[in-house]
């Protein structure tokens, strides 16, 4: 009955019809009915997903309700849709021609892939990229999202199309234009990590046409010392890029990653060894933060300081909430490794003795918090807090914001041995905050008696008030989990309310401590 109906009442009829299935059983019944319905369905499925009837249409390849729609007014340009930017995702070649046709702009940004010619580079779409080329489209259009189809290509590894491209002219912007971040950036970087053949006469055409005096070169310089490639930095040193701006930045990131011979080569080169790198800090720092003995022996016998003060502090985010401010050398020897095993201890433990014996500061804290020894405490590495003390680490030294202070650490750390050990050399216990968190100053840190009863033993007095922040801040700081305000070792004990508080109680009352309950 339906199929002989005018077409302007059987498009009246399914505008009304609101379901997605219930248009489609309608659209198969019949040619006809498939010509006039396929529209109105697309234009149901485009409102329930929040997108165009075209982008619709063409990520699902359908050629014909592509041609209806356009033919009924959908304009291929408009915003939001992303039509052709769908059809390249796809690769489907005669909906792009078709799509181009009639007007759609393959430069503009479709979503977050970048533009059409980028999406059909990235996806392996050579047909498309091919179609939309000869149609006119520049090879080097990019968004300010993402980059250039080049890029795009080499990065997902399409050497055909990429190769198309380059002879299309794109590799002219791979060389030029100071103020592009992309180059070298992205495709330099993936050419040059590329272990194969297969890319490398595009690599010589990149180091051929560069400048090996601007901006870009010494991007690039920068990205081959991270990479560890020993052959591309020697291309930059011998065509001299410039060492003084870029040099600190490659001694920098090869310091990072370890590369031992490229530090020496680029001492070698002329790089000072105690230039600062503006929020990133000095070599040496950056070794000793990753652990890398030999690098740190080699910058210090390149004469690099060992007291060297990173201007801003590194945030060293290490889980979910604790924060730890570290700005020397020695501080981040002595924080180490979360978790370490026996060999990453050792490491680190003969970094922070080869700083010291070439007269790093053992007191020093750089720009905020946390002295050396506090944090060797903390992280119970007892080895390096011996060498701490050794080369004249004072164990009553207390941080300017918090009152933080070794004795603390050490006792929220739980480690007798260490707590001892500072005790031993002369640390002040009254007023370090030591004996209320022994006591449970911290919610998840239960009572330690024998703690306790340690630090009565080497004469905490039960009736001393510390400062609040001393037994609060600190904490809270170095373990990301809040520390209770109370003010002396029974009111800790008290506040705590685990198993072991009432010994503890029972013994600060036996040695002196007032009961004002």
């Amino acid at each position: 009955m339906l199929l002989h109906l005018p077409n302007e009442l059987l498009c009246a009829i399914t505008s009304h019809i609101d379901s997605e299935i219930d248009l489609q059983v309608l659209a198969c019944t019949s040619r006809r009915l498939y010509s006039t319905v396929i529209p109105t369905y697309y234009r149901t499925l485009a409102k329930a997903h929040r997108c165009d009837p075209l982008a619709a249409a063409a990520v699902h390849g359908n050629l014909h309700a592509v041609q209806t729609l356009l033919d009924q007014g959908c304009s291929p340009r408009a915003r939001g849709g992303g039509r052709q930017y769908k059809a390249k995702q796809k690769g489907l070649k005669d909906i792009v021609e078709l799509l181009l046709d009639h007007g759609a702009d393959a430069g503009v940004q479709g979503g977050r892939l970048g533009h059409s010619l980028r999406v059909a580079a990235v996806n392996g779409h050579m047909e498309c990229v091919r179609v939309m080329v000869e149609r006119g489209v520049d090879v080097n259009s990019r968004t300010k999202i993402e980059g250039r189809a080049l890029e795009a290509a080499l990065e997902a590894g399409h050497e055909e199309i990429a190769r198309y491209l380059i002879e299309r002219g794109a590799e002219d912007k791979l060389v030029d234009g100071v103020d592009d971040k992309w180059l070298p950036g992205a495709a330099f970087n993936i050419v040059s990590k590329e272990k194969e053949t297969k890319w490398r006469d595009v690599l010589d055409t990149i180091l051929e046409r560069m400048d090996y005096s601007s901006q870009l070169a010494g991007n690039a310089f920068v990205s081959v010392a991270r990479d560890g490639n020993e052959q591309l930095v020697e291309h930059f040193l011998r065509n001299e890029v410039d060492i003084e701006k870029h040099g600190s930045r490659a001694l920098g990131v090869a310091a990072v990653k370890g590369h031992l011979k490229l530090l020496q080569r680029l001492v070698a080169a002329g790089v000072d060894v105690n230039q600062e790198v503006p929020k990133r800090g000095h070599a040496i720092l950056r070794a000793a933060k990753h652990g890398y003995v030999e690098c740190v022996r080699f910058l210090l016998e390149q004469g690099a300081s060992p007291n060297v003060v990173h201007g801003t502090p590194c945030i060293e985010n290490r889980g979910r909430s604790r924060v730890v401010f570290c700005s020397t050398p020695l501080q981040y020897a002595c924080w180490g490794e979360d978790s370490p095993s026996e060999e990453q201890r050792d490491r680190f433990e003969a970094i922070a003795r080869m700083l010291l014996k070439a007269g790093a500061d053992p007191n020093i804290s750089g720009k905020r918090w946390f002295h050396p020894l506090n944090l060797a405490a903390y992280r119970g590495n007892e080895a390096i807090v011996r060498l701490l003390l050794e080369h004249g680490s004072d164990p009553s030294t207390r941080g300017p914001v918090w009152g933080d202070n070794a004795l603390q650490a050490a006792v929220i750390r739980g480690s007798i041995s260490i707590t001892r050990l500072i005790l031993e050399h002369g640390a002040k216990i009254d007023g370090s905050g030591a004996l209320q968190a022994a006591c449970g100053a911290v919610y998840y840190h239960e009572g330690n008696f024998e703690m306790v009863k340690l630090l009565l033993d080497y004469g905490a007095d039960p009736n001393h008030n510390s400062e609040a922040y001393a037994c609060t801040g600190y904490i809270n700081a170095m373990s990301g989990r809040p520390g209770m305000y109370f003010w002396n070792a029974l009111q800790c004990a008290r506040g705590n309310r685990n198993n072991r508080s009432e010994s503890i109680i029972e013994l600060l009352l036996d040695r002196g401590a007032r009961d004002e309950e």
